[in-house]
């Protein structure tokens, strides 16, 4: 008796199981379960494709306008939802393409567990000066501290005026008017006279010619007097200063004494002072003013006063 065993195959076996990352972009799959060795995720089963009836794999239906489909795997499509049979996340409805897509900020948030590199531009602080300008009215002026004044040392008569005009430019050691003094002649006769009649008083002699230098005298003129043995009329006056020369108070100027201020001007105009007027002992005639040094005086506002260095 023959016994024959015949071995049939069953078309319809289950297929091999394969389990994947849940992380497409990691391409690992594997026939068993475990852990991804790249991300360290657990391995999930890939279930058959075909036992889902509903699933389409094609890309015709990723342009139907009902539908669902894996965010992790957009060639997953279901016609109902569902969850993805790759990945296990919850499947979304797919939009159609007119209809407008919802502007959110998740794709421009980042977590804050994450890091982020950037390239941002930093400003570092750091003090240093910096020139500021503004706007300030004012005007120019000499500069009081080279004013010099001319006055006489004694009273008189003008007999010359070598000036005649405001502003006109003059040099230290000019002369600048020549004054008849009745005084100062008086002072001259008397110094002459002790020459003459008591020239062993050296005591008297020397007190008349004091006298003489403190009323403005220079040596140069006491020594031509005592040389000519005769007194002179005029005495002149000179300048002790370099500079443009001003009237003073007493002869018509409104504001001319060291420490006053005066805008600077280039007008030419005839003076008060005339040949023949009379003159007082101690009277400041002229001023005169160094147009080499001038001050800029401005009218600062007191919030930005600070801000000005000299």
């Amino acid at each position: 008796m023959v016994v024959l065993f015949i071995a049939c195959n069953n078309s319809n076996d289950k297929a091999a199981a394969i389990y994947t990352c849940p992380m497409p972009q990691d391409s690992v799959f594997s026939d068993k379960p475990g852990k991804c060795p790249k991300c360290g995720m657990d391995l999930v089963l890939m279930e058959d494709h075909s036992m889902h009836s509903g699933h389409d794999m094609t890309d015709n239906s990723m342009n139907s306008a009902n539908g669902y489909t894996c965010p992790m795997h957009p060639k997953v499509h279901s016609d109902t939802a569902g969850t993805c049979p790759v990945c296990g996340m919850k499947l979304e409805k797919v939009k159609s393409a007119s209809e407008p897509k919802a502007v959110s900020l998740n794709t421009l948030l980042k977590p804050s567990n994450q890091q982020v590199i950037a390239n941002v531009p930093m400003v570092h602080m750091m003090a240093r000066e910096e020139d500021i300008e503004m706007d300030a009215y004012g005007f120019i002026t000499y500069d009081t501290r080279q004013t010099g004044v001319i006055s006489s040392n004694f009273s008189g008569r003008i007999e010359k005026l070598y000036v005649k005009y405001r502003y006109q430019k003059i040099a230290k050691g000019q002369r600048i008017m020549d004054i008849y003094s009745p005084e100062l002649l008086t002072a001259q006769e008397n110094l002459l006279f002790l020459l003459k009649n008591d020239p062993e008083n050296t005591m008297l002699i020397n007190a008349a010619k004091q006298k003489l230098y403190l009323l403005g005298m220079s040596n140069q003129q006491l020594s031509s007097v005592i040389k000519t043995g005769k007194p002179s009329y005029k005495v002149s006056v000179f300048s002790n200063y370099s500079g443009h020369i001003h009237e003073s108070n007493s002869a018509g100027m409104n504001n001319n004494q060291p420490g006053g201020m005066q805008p600077v001007t280039v007008t030419t105009e005839e003076l008060s002072v005339k040949e023949g007027m009379y003159v007082q002992k101690g009277q400041n005639i002229f001023a005169v003013y160094n147009p080499n040094r001038a001050w800029a005086l401005l009218n600062i506002f007191t919030g930005q006063a600070a801000m000005v260095k000299v």
